[in-house]
């Protein structure tokens, strides 16, 4: 082999360095594919944009190749990246168009998107030329050292051999090379030879001959070689042939070795099919094609006796012609069929196999042959048999012992329950459908709890599942049963199935229930007074019990002799010090009282009052007691009980509570709406007079309903404990007209004067929001339960105990006595009529705001004659006030006239309507607004607002989730934000501050109170 030019070191000529590191320029910030690619051995270096692959170029390494983003392209990229002739590969989406744009801009290859790291790697090994790993191996027979020196340096492993036949045929076997490269000028050369005798040998090895002789083709031809390279040839060029010749025979013997593999594996499968199964091949019609050595051996007969026949050879007749039917149908019309049969050996005898029969269909979409797979179960079939055996025996034990069994998964809540279980619940056999439903319904309503409580003891803790209880038969009767039972748990110990028996054990209760009342009326006189008396000697230690004693301490009476260290023994190891202390004292006093605990023998633990006497010597020594003992367990669970029931109406109570505080936020958010635009109304100048007028009905009225919402909200914050007054000087007169005015529209409409005598200028000591709101309840249920056409008085009297009155009368139906005091509670409307407006919780807050005010709330009503109301308050002296108006709005314009930015995230249409009608009205401000969070982010950080409202309950994303991914970008997280909710309790807004909101606004909005707000942040004085 000889250089086109002249004899140049294999560094000089031009040839790629196959130890080089190929350098990726990525545009792609993934941790895990620049991670993937240095373990393949590529160097990266990833560029955050366009400009900064144009940097990378002018002051870095060329790349080998570019892999970025379709969209970062441009023309000034794609030129440079032209004009250092590097191979680009662009990530696109999963979509044709984008496909073909890669294409047309240049792009070597694409990847779509999402990106895989193992389709990235071999396609930059494809695009780089990287030898593989182990490099292709190149055989060189009679070839100079240039040539070996030039495939070696381009990552090629070599072997030179001599111009000796034996030598090369040696070489081929130990070096195993892909490519053999053979030199036919050598002197003396024996090149063609040797290829004819490789190829005799190999007929797949590529074999390549160079020589400067074109007359070598014709040699090369009738030699099988792959090609003939005339000289002189380039060693780049030479590189590249020889190793696409070695890629070429790489691939064809990874192919083959692949698909030897597979035959082995299929062979291998073939003989593990026949050694297990039962293999047999039909025609068209049905006759015998095929059969396995297991076929002949399990039907006794040989293969010559099978072949050509009809499988009906084996019928058993154990199965009906419908059976072999909707066989045959099945597969003749190309579906597979699976089942269990049963067929007849040679001698005679019978065996079960489960078939697989799968139809082979020809280019017509008919069966043309149908392959048959069986595995022999006679075995457990046999097994099967044996088993209902079994069931059979165990069935007539349980008819005969009046025993049912139930099985039961827990896991699927499956129930499996024996023939047995129905007449045990009073049904004829098989005539109750197994279901748990079923089981606790036959239960005695009683019994229920005990038996769903031992059961779930048993799951929960693996208490012994034993329990008698009572069912009661579709007649009425009533039967007793005792069920056992025990839960088989896994390897973790987790239950998934529960096995138990049931027994009528009804003949055994009726006698233990005789006994019991026999004994309950030979020891009745005894057990009505539950006393014993007794007698301890503390000298000697002795101690004397009456019967009922024993009894008490869980003995037979007189079954022992008691003593003091018994009775010591038996006193609970808590009390112990406590009966002490009380025989210490009675040394002082005489008296011995206490009361403490005991265990029995049997371990239950009662409660027991002693009462004694004590005597004692001259020195004050104890010397004996004389005295009783009472069993008041009862007792003592009585007030444990009370205290649980306490307990648990407190949580329902509670539960109660969080309700109606839920339900008011619900309200809330539509009122927010309604009290929102009326407000705005309540500013546009061009509303008329009567206009303006109607503008404060609607406010008036909707505060009113807001107040009537709030009450929901009240009640959650009394019964908690959580209410917040401000008692101070109030004026009753205004108040009191101005609850008139609210509700005069009210009486009108139902015909009712209203009218008010008072005094002026007399004030009490009060809430005066909860003052108002106490007597717009009052007069508001004096106009819905009065007659129509009647009237409402209002009187304010000084009293002489320093406290005034403040009367509402009106001339309804009245209220009976005996049913006043159900008038203050909660949700009671003493069966008001449907068509009245009302909660029944407003009185129940009206008397508690009021007492917690210091107040009383009084009602005075006689049946057909009106009621009466009255609320008590302490008089105060009423000081100097000033009459608050309407706070303005102001217009806080930005310094330097610049444009601000406001940002509303909110998922409800009607306030964000509302609240773009407010801040349309200052010019400085333009307003962003979307109803999901998610677009809220990519806002705020492509348009950088100066104030963010947020809603705080949103779907999906809440407020303060997306609080928290505002606050972690580090470009978003100085600008305010404020809450914007109908969450109106007090631990609402403490979390809000909690969670890093810059303020915290409530639904219905005050608008006065949003602009003051949003002024504040916006002009920088927060």
């Amino acid at each position: 082999m000889t250089l086109r030019s002249s004899d140049a070191p294999t560094q000089d000529l031009g040839i790629p360095d196959a130890h080089r590191s190929p350098l990726v320029y990525l545009l792609e910030e993934d941790i895990a594919l620049v991670t993937d690619l240095a373990a393949h051995g590529y160097r990266t270096q990833t560029i955050p944009s366009a400009d900064g692959l144009l940097a990378a170029y002018a002051a870095g390494e060329r790349p080998d190749v570019v892999v970025m983003a379709l969209h970062l392209s441009n023309e000034r990229v794609l030129a440079e990246i032209r004009s250092h002739d590097t191979c680009l590969v662009f990530i696109v989406q999963d979509d044709m168009a984008e496909q073909v744009m890669a294409l047309r801009k240049g792009a070597c290859n694409y990847l779509t998107r999402p990106l895989d790291a193992h389709k990235l790697t071999p396609l930059l090994d494809n695009l780089t030329h990287r030898p593989p790993v182990p490099p292709y191996r190149v055989l060189l027979i009679a070839c100079d050292d240039l040539a070996a020196k030039a495939l070696q340096s381009a990552g090629i492993t070599v072997h030179v051999s001599l111009d000796d036949p034996v030598a090369a045929l040696g070489a081929v076997e130990h070096f195993a090379p892909d490519v053999v490269l053979i030199d036919l000028d050598e002197p003396e050369a024996k090149g063609p030879a040797i290829a004819a005798i490789l190829r005799e040998r190999d007929a797949q090895i590529p074999i390549l001959l160079s020589s400067d002789d074109s007359a070598y083709q014709q040699t090369a031809r009738r030699l099988d070689c792959d090609a003939l390279l005339l000289k002189p040839l380039p060693f780049d060029q030479l590189t590249v042939i020889v190793a696409a010749r070695a890629k070429s025979s790489r691939q064809k013997k990874t192919a083959l070795t692949r698909l030897t593999n597979t035959l082995y594996e299929r062979e291998r499968e073939h003989m593990a099919l026949n050694q297990h199964a039962i293999v047999s091949i039909a025609d068209r019609r049905g006759n015998i094609t095929y059969v396995n050595d297991k076929f002949s051996e399990i039907s006794g007969y040989t293969r010559d006796e099978l072949l050509g026949h009809n499988h009906r050879l084996l019928k058993s007749f154990k199965h009906p012609p419908e059976f072999y039917r909707d066989l045959w149908s099945t597969i003749a019309g190309g579906k597979l069929w699976q089942g269990e049969i049963c067929n007849r050996r040679r001698d005679g005898s019978l065996y079960w196999v489960e078939s697989t029969i799968t139809p082979f269909m020809d280019s017509s979409g008919k069966p043309y042959q149908y392959v048959s797979i069986r595995t022999d179960i006679t075995h457990v079939k046999a097994a099967e048999i044996a088993l209902e055996h079994h069931k059979e025996r165990l069935r007539r034990g349980q008819h005969f012992a009046n025993i049912g069994t139930w099985d039961w998964n827990i896991l699927t809540g499956e129930l499996y329950w024996t023939e047995r279980i129905a007449p045990l619940f009073g049904y004829p056999a098989g005539d109750l459908e197994t279901s748990y439903e079923n089981f606790l319904a036959a239960i005695h309503p009683d019994d229920r709890e005990s038996v769903v409580n031992a059961v779930n003891a048993c799951i929960e803790r693996n208490v012994p599942y034993e329990v008698e209880h009572r069912v009661v038969w579709p007649d009425g009767t009533v039967r007793w049963l005792l069920e056992k039972g025990a839960v088989v748990r896994d390897e973790a110990g987790k239950p998934i199935q529960m096995l138990g028996v049931v027994q009528d054990i009804d003949e055994r209760k009726q006698i233990e229930a005789a006994l019991i009342e026999r004994d309950r009326q030979l020891q009745k006189a005894q057990k009505l007074a539950h006393i014993g008396n007794w007698s301890a000697d503390l000298v000697t230690g002795e101690l004397a019990w009456s019967d009922e004693i024993y009894r008490i301490f869980g003995h037979k009476p007189g079954s022992f002799q008691p003593t003091v260290g018994v009775f010591q023994n038996a006193v609970h190891p808590d009390d112990r010090e406590k009966v002490r202390e009380s025989e210490a004292l009675a040394a002082k006093t005489g008296l011995h009282d206490v009361v403490h605990r005991i265990v029995r023998p049997d371990g239950t633990v009662r409660h027991v009052h002693e009462l004694a006497r004590a005597k004692t010597d001259a020195s004050g020594k104890l010397l004996n007691l004389i005295g009783t003992v009472q069993d008041v367990t009862t007792q003592m669970e009585d007030e444990d009980a009370l205290i649980a029931a306490r307990d648990e109406a407190d949580r329902a109570n509670q539960a109660k509570s969080e309700f109606l505080s839920s339900m008011s936020h619900e309200l809330r958010t539509p009122m927010n709406a309604i009290l929102g635009f009326a407000q705005l109304l309540q500013y546009d100048e061009k509303l008329s007079e009567e206009n303006m007028d109607s503008v404060h009905e609607i406010l008036k009225a909707g505060e009113h309903l807001l107040t009537l919402i709030n009450e929901v909200l009240d009640l959650a914050k009394i019964e908690s404990g959580h209410i917040d007054l401000s008692l101070e000087p109030v004026e009753v007169c205004p108040v009191v007209e101005e609850c008139l005015s609210l509700v005069r529209t009210l009486a009108d409409k139902r015909g009712i004067k209203l009218s008010h005598a008072g005094l002026a200028g007399i004030a009490v000591r009060a809430d005066r929001m909860r003052l108002k709101q106490a007597l717009l309840n009052l007069l508001s249920n004096a106009i819905k339960y009065n007659n129509e056409d009647g009237s409402v008085r209002i009187e304010v009297h000084p009293r002489t105990d320093d406290r005034l009155h403040i009367r509402v009368t009106d001339t309804g139906p009245g209220i009976s006595e005996a049913r006043q005091a159900e008038l203050f509670e909660p949700f009671n409307r003493l069966d008001a009529a449907s068509s009245i407006e009302g909660t029944g919780i407003g009185l129940t807050i009206t008397r508690r705001i009021v007492e917690m005010m210091g107040g009383t709330v009084e009602v005075e009503s006689k049946h057909g004659e009106g009621s009466t109301f009255w609320i008590a308050l302490p008089i105060a002296t009423m000081a100097d006030q000033k009459k608050q108006g309407q706070p303005a709005i102001q217009n806080i314009a930005p310094a330097h006239g610049l444009l601000h930015t406001v940002l509303y995230i909110e998922d409800n249409p009607s306030n964000l309507k509302l609240v773009a009608q407010l801040l349309g009205q200052r010019k400085h401000i333009h307003m962003l607004t979307t109803h999901l969070p998610e677009l809220g982010i990519e806002l705020a950080k492509s348009r950088k607002p100066d104030l963010i409202l947020l809603d705080i309950n949103m779907p999906g994303m809440n407020g303060y989730e997306l609080l928290k991914a505002l606050k972690a970008d580090g470009n978003l997280k100085d600008i305010p934000v404020i809450a914007l909710t109908a969450n109106a309790m007090p631990r609402d807004a403490a979390r809000v501050i909690a969670a890093g909101f810059s303020a915290y606004l409530t639904k219905p909005i005050n608008v006065a109170e949003f602009f003051g707000t949003v002024d504040r942040y916006l002009s920088g004085d927060a």
